[in-house]
């Protein structure tokens, strides 16, 4: 796997490498073999789409007249939530990890909940991760706080807290704490692969047609992120909607929305129909990141050549 690949999948995935590198010293010795394969995932109809699609057309989502006939300009309380999905990670072509998630509103506040595991095997051992997420907004996404747990063996899980305010975050890991300097109303937190579920929603509130920069706190991301480092603040994160494209899932080709998202690390792409996450993409053929909404789409899709499209 090429170096900016690893780096997509540590930034995105969040798991600290102080863990892995700690469990490889006590897992090579014993340990039960962890659960490996993927749970069962309950799947249903992408919401939106006609149930039959004429050969040679683009599916496409049919008008919601609750949202048609919202006051404009939308606000979370008109776009549609809660959404409930299931991610399904592969790196290199093997599944990695599971994802069960909640994008809810209620009373001003905007949430996000996860929970699911990630397994990642290092020479003759496989680590197995639980974790769950909670990560809270206000009306405009701007964030409040988050809090997560990597549940690991032998003592090796970490704990994670966070709390916003203008112009800082107060972030607790384990035991130790520290303060960074940012700006909330463009700040995007990175955990697990479900904090980029958010992307959509902000686009439906103020869309994202120019590129735009968040600060971006990533919760076991990279050493710049270190005390030291703090004078030159926190990585930057370039959020961009680009053209539409094409997926496929069986026989089903299906218009969706793209969104660019790029830092010095190197880029991804984001799908998504309305404000409903699809996937993510990143890499090249054989040596890619790519999940997926397995509720959606049990096998994953497919990305179309929008001239190869609808043929």
């Amino acid at each position: 796997m090429k170096r900016r690949t690893k780096w997509i999948i540590s930034l995105s995935v969040g798991v600290p490498v102080v863990i892995v590198g700690g469990l490889l010293l006590v897992l090579i010795l014993s340990s039960p073999p962890p659960r490996t394969e993927l749970g069962e995932i309950e799947t249903r109809a992408l919401p939106g789409l006609s149930d039959t699609v004429p050969s040679g057309s683009p599916a496409q989502p049919e008008l919601n007249e609750e949202i048609v006939s919202a006051v404009l300009p939308p606000t979370l309380s008109t776009l549609g939530l809660p959404i409930r999905g299931t991610l399904v990670m592969h790196g290199d072509g093997k599944p990695f990890g599971e994802e069960h998630y909640e994008l809810a509103y209620e009373d001003g506040i905007a949430s996000l909940r996860s929970d699911g595991r990630f397994w990642f095997k290092a020479l003759i051992a496989t680590i197995n991760l639980v974790f769950d997420q909670t990560l809270r907004w206000d009306d405009t996404l701007r964030p409040l706080e988050y809090a997560a747990t990597f549940d690991a063996p032998l003592g090796f899980g970490r704990s994670y807290q966070a709390s916003f305010a203008e112009a800082a975050a107060q972030v607790r890991i384990n035991n130790d704490s520290d303060t960074f300097a940012l700006k909330r109303d463009h700040t995007f937190i990175v955990g697990t692969f479900s904090t980029y579920a958010v992307v959509p929603l902000i686009d439906a509130l103020r869309p994202l047609q120019e590129a735009e920069t968040f600060d971006t706190l990533m919760f076991g991301g990279p050493p710049s992120q270190s005390r030291e480092d703090e004078s030159d603040g926190l990585p930057a994160m370039h959020v961009r909607r680009v053209e539409d494209g094409v997926i496929r899932a069986g026989e089903q080709e299906i218009w969706v929305s793209r969104y660019e998202i790029s830092s010095e690390m190197g880029s991804m792409f984001l799908y998504a129909l309305g404000i409903e996450f699809l996937g993510l993409y990143a890499g090249e053929e054989g040596d890619a990141l790519f999940v997926y909404r397995a509720d959606f789409f049990p096998d994953g899709f497919e990305i179309v050549d929008p001239d190869e499209a609808f043929r």
